[in-house]
């Protein structure tokens, strides 16, 4: 299980395939290729919230209608929230795979996951090449 946190609260995600097949009914979207787009930033705010619908775990009180779970989950989705939640999906399929992999992809994305508060990097920054 990977561990997201947003305003002070803590959500566990897991990769579960099942999961993701009964989650693109609901969600309306490829979720396989939203996993293929997340390192990329080629994914659709459709699919990411499909994504995160997929791999929480259900806490006490969850919505039980998958319209009302994605709107929920949606509301959780903002712009300082979005590095932290792609990580995690990410780190969480990553995880579902093997412990090599899971280190290849943390040392891609950087080792840790960014903080909701974190300021986003001067464009300069952003658009220098990395060494």
């Amino acid at each position: 299980m990977t561990e997201l946190r947003i305003d002070g609260q803590v959500y566990q995600l897991g990769y579960d395939f099942n999961s993701l097949v009964d989650a693109e009914s609901a969600a309306h979207c490829n979720l396989l290729t939203a996993i293929e787009g997340l390192g990329s930033g080629a994914v659709t705010a459709t699919q990411l919230r499909g994504l995160l619908y997929a791999m929480v775990v259900p806490w006490p009180g969850f919505p039980q209608k998958p319209e009302d779970a994605l709107k929920a989950l949606g509301a959780l989705i903002r712009i300082d929230t979005l590095g932290p939640i792609i990580f995690a999906i990410g780190e969480a399929c990553a995880a579902a795979v093997s412990e090599e992999y899971l280190e290849q992809y943390r040392a891609a994305m950087g080792a840790e996951a960014p903080e909701p508060d974190a300021a986003p990097p001067a464009a300069e920054e952003a658009a220098a090449p990395k060494e």
